[in-house]
């Protein structure tokens, strides 16, 4: 009789070799379909933010306005045009300084004048007519207008605008000799009238206008003081002046 144990009983090492065959392979397998769902999903994540992005710039692009480029420190009265052309790399020249009380023409020939060996540039001149004000009217450039100045000639055409007042019909320096203070005028008053006939008596030197005051002026305390102490420089005279005018006042 034949048996059949040796069928009926298979080997168990082998089904456990094989159970561990299939066991490893189901592994790689499940390993595998990680791999490609992590794969799938980092790729997932990568196609959304380059979408976002795309997003987000074509908005940009449509609703976004780039900022306009930045405006020159434009702190007087000057053009952009103005502040931005290149200036001397040496100071301009020094020019007798305009305070408002004299003749605006002849001041601007002389700054024409002296700038004529500086530069040609109109930017320049525009840039350094400050420098040959003083007093009132460097008060007055002050206040121009923000980008009212686009070239020298419109600055020279405010200026003698403003000054228009000043021209006048010169005289002799016999009338500021023979100019006197009124028996019942105030000094302020007076030196109104003494300083405008400066103004108008051509060539007249600083000694000349100062050393005639004291003669002009009543007999008093301030022509006294000004016989003991007279001041050497124009500034000096109308400083001092200035201070007896607020004593009387």
């Amino acid at each position: 009789m034949v048996t059949t144990r040796g069928m009926e009983n298979p080997d168990p090492i082998q089904m456990i070799r094989e159970l561990q065959a299939q066991l490893e392979e189901q592994a790689r397998t499940i390993a595998t379909l990680q791999q490609e769902l992590q794969q799938k999903k980092t790729n997932d994540v990568e196609r959304s933010k380059e979408k976002q992005h795309d997003r987000e710039t074509s908005e940009d692009s449509q609703n976004h306005n780039p900022p306009p480029p930045p405006r020159s420190p434009n702190f007087l009265s000057f053009t952009d045009a103005i502040m931005q052309a290149p200036m001397p790399n040496r100071p301009p020249p020094q020019v007798e300084k305009f305070d408002g009380t004299t003749n605006p023409e002849h001041h601007l020939r002389n700054f024409i004048d002296s700038m004529a060996f500086y530069t040609q540039s109109d930017p320049a001149k525009c840039r350094a007519f400050s420098l040959s004000l003083r007093g009132e009217a460097l008060e007055w450039y002050y206040t121009l207008p923000p980008n009212s100045v686009d070239s020298f000639r419109t600055l020279t055409n405010m200026f003698k605008k403003q000054y228009s007042t000043n021209r006048y019909e010169e005289v002799t320096a016999a009338e500021l000799v023979n100019l006197r203070q009124g028996k019942d005028e105030t000094l302020r008053a007076f030196m109104h009238r003494y300083n405008h006939v400066t103004r108008r008596i051509k060539g007249a030197s600083p000694e000349f206008i100062i050393s005639s005051l004291p003669n002009c002026l009543t007999a008093g305390f301030v022509s006294e003081i000004l016989y003991v102490e007279l001041p050497n420089m124009l500034e000096e005279l109308q400083q001092k002046m200035a201070k007896f005018i607020k004593m009387e006042d």
